[in-house]
């Protein structure tokens, strides 16, 4: 029952998707088990309207639609994180001036650029995923790419305080049942090529570690969301290689 209830705080935390006060107020760390299971939940709301509404549209306002419905459904929580990782990265030369940027709730011209080749880049993906009626790619590109939410707090130490340091410990046992689950869903979507995934996904964790610590020396809520875009679009260019 605990582990359930640190699930519905986990969803309460990542999307705005209604739910009891009483799961919001809790810390979502025991609820990582299931961050691919939220991403399962949210594959469900983004695509069923793209597939009510298709008869009626044209793919490429489908496709708006799905990146439109991805960002209200978090909160646009990780689009945020990446704006900021890219003002923060590339605007200042020293760690604790880029630590500053990231405190900064106003979003730069570094902010701005990333954001807009984000929205291409899933636009891109998501019109030609819709191209294909591909609808396992689809749950894939929303759900597998949601493991790195967890990794990165095995990867890299986060800053004392923050959103990331706010999640609470997660245990062993919650990292090795997310990755099962990982690997369940993953192998069910895409069978064998669920290693290739495997392996990129590896690369990139190691790859975002490094420049994370380089840049500022600890994770944090910001660099969890970067790390999760760019595996979500390296995931989604690989699947569409796969079509």
């Amino acid at each position: 029952m605990l582990y359930i209830q640190g699930f519905m705080s986990l969803l309460g935390f990542l999307t705005i998707i209604p739910l009891p006060q009483k799961y919001l107020a809790q810390s979502p760390a025991k609820g990582f088990w299931g961050v691919i299971l939220v991403g399962l939940i949210l594959s469900a709301l983004i695509i069923t309207p793209q597939w009510l509404l298709s008869p009626w549209l044209e793919r490429p306002f489908i496709a708006i639609l799905a990146v439109l419905l991805g960002i209200l459904l978090t909160g646009g929580l990780h689009d945020d994180g990446f704006a900021d990782i890219c003002d923060a990265a590339f605007g200042a030369h020293e760690p604790q001036a880029r630590r500053t940027i990231l405190k900064d709730s106003r979003i730069g011209v570094f902010g701005v650029l990333g954001l807009v080749i984000l929205l291409l880049s899933e636009y891109y993906i998501w019109l030609g995923l819709n191209d294909h009626n591909a609808i396992t790619y689809m749950i894939a590109f929303i759900t597998l790419p949601r493991i790195m939410l967890i990794m990165a707090f095995y990867m890299l130490p986060m800053q004392p305080s923050g959103l990331a340091n706010a999640v609470g410990t997660i245990t062993r046992g919650q990292y090795i049942a997310a990755l099962l689950l990982f690997l369940l869903v993953g192998t069910i979507l895409l069978s064998w090529w669920i290693l290739v995934i495997i392996a990129l996904y590896a690369i990139i964790l190691v790859l975002w570690a490094l420049f994370i610590q380089r840049k500022f020396g600890a994770g944090n809520g910001d660099a969890i969301g970067f790390l999760y875009k760019m595996t979500a679009i390296t995931t989604g260019v690989f699947l569409l290689h796969l079509l």
